[in-house]
């Protein structure tokens, strides 16, 4: 039979080695905490990037969108002024010939 000492002893011996493993895992809950925490950060990190990546290509086609646009609205209004152009000088001949003729008596 072990004597009250060894009993003591073992007791102690498995409160230390209890504590130990405590101990360890405390440290590897912490480090895995610590790496989920790092993890998450690059997650939202990359995220953050890809957001900003297709914001970046959303801007960029709505950008081509407008200037097509204002590039048809500019021929548009060019080939309406060309038009109105063209009437303005039609009628001024007419006017011409008109002033011409009452001159004339005709």
């Amino acid at each position: 039979m072990a004597s009250v000492a060894q009993v003591l002893d073992r007791i102690r011996s498995a409160e230390t080695e209890a504590q130990r493993k405590v101990e360890e895992a405390r440290e590897k809950a912490e480090k895995i905490v610590e790496e989920a925490e790092k993890e998450a950060e690059e997650i939202v990190r990359k995220a953050r990037v890809e957001a900003e990546e297709e914001a970046e290509k959303i801007l960029q086609q709505a950008l081509k969108e407008a200037r097509e646009e204002a590039r048809k609205v500019r021929e548009e209004g060019e080939r309406e002024i060309e038009e109105l152009r063209s009437q303005a000088e039609e009628r001024l001949d007419e006017a011409a010939d008109a002033v011409v003729g009452l001159v004339l008596g005709e």
